[in-house]
């Protein structure tokens, strides 16, 4: 069976964390405190300052394709299902050994939905509204900024396609990468790798059960977006802005993190290089404009504010 674009992206992201992992240098271990997810630990790879790196970064990226796959409502589906699974009528062996693997999975160490939210809203500001969460632990400035990025991006690309001048669109972009830079900076805890490996295997799970054609037929479907669509009927959220933004934000990102070291120094001509030299980049950007609801700025000045 071919893979799904969805598994494709999880097996991208497993290549990232182990390179994260691996520049960590160490390996996984449960906290001294017993917290099995490290809630408490000092920043990650960049000690009090928040220091962004090529890795922590990646793995930033990666928890952002997460929190927008959470906002589909597909692990919460999967979970659900696996919970409820001896009361479906199920009938192939495959798809019900799938989901007693989740099942399994779920009672040791699963980061459950409320925590889950509680992590996206305070890295990225996004997800379902927690009453224990008070405004300054919710990064509200992570997505205008995201957008800005986007803005400048896309203007960026124009302009060295010969609508303006190199350097300037060069600078546009710096600026606004490294506002976004430094709103990731302080997000970047000692569990964010952690969490980030969990999240990554448990959302892999999610997916290879849901997308089982024994579990996808008895919702009339072929994929795991069909038993999303089955399971939350006229409920069901704008999938495709979700993992729209799940997609292009993880490039996004990732592209940010292989040309870190030029858009910190605010080199000119290293951040040229690397605009005109990801010809996916600006399609990228208005994606993730567009799949947020934001039109991207006709003029360098105009980003979203």
């Amino acid at each position: 069976m071919t893979p799904s674009p969805l598994a494709l992206s999880l097996d991208h992201i497993a290549r990232l964390l182990g390179r994260a992992r691996a520049a960590a240098g160490r390996p996984l271990a449960r906290a001294a405190s017993g917290d099995p997810f490290f809630l408490d630990l000092p920043a990650f790879d960049g000690g009090a300052g928040g220091v962004v790196t090529r890795a922590n970064l990646e793995v930033i990226g990666s928890l952002y394709f997460a929190a927008e796959v959470e906002g589909t409502y597909l692990p919460a589906v999967a979970e659900q299902l696996a919970e409820h699974r001896f009361g479906l009528n199920l009938t192939d062996r495959g798809a019900a050994a799938a989901l007693e693997t989740l099942a399994g999975a779920m009672r040791h160490e699963w980061v459950n939905r409320g925590l889950r939210n509680q992590i996206f809203a305070r890295t990225f500001g996004i997800g379902d509204a927690d009453p224990n969460l008070g405004d300054t632990a919710v990064n509200r400035e992570f997505e205008p900024r995201f957008a800005r990025l986007c803005s400048a991006l896309s203007a960026s690309a124009r302009d060295l396609q010969g609508w303006g001048a190199p350097s300037g669109a060069a600078m546009r972009a710096a600026v606004a990468a490294q506002a976004l830079l430094g709103n990731l900076g302080s997000r970047m805890q000692g569990n964010t790798l952690i969490v980030t490996e969990r999240l990554a295997h448990q959302l892999t799970l999610s997916v290879e059960a849901l997308n089982h054609p024994g579990l996808a037929s008895l919702f009339m479907g072929r994929t795991a977006w069909d038993v999303v669509r089955g399971v939350l009927g006229t409920d069901t959220p704008d999938l495709a802005a979700h993992v729209t933004r799940a997609q292009t934000g993880l490039r996004l990102v990732t592209w940010l993190a292989r040309h870190l070291a030029a858009v910190q120094a605010a080199e000119a001509q290293g951040i040229i290089d690397a605009i005109a030299g990801e010809a996916g980049l600006r399609g990228w950007a208005e994606m993730w404009l567009d799949a947020a609801g934001v039109a991207p700025a006709a003029q360098p000045g105009g980003w979203p504010q």
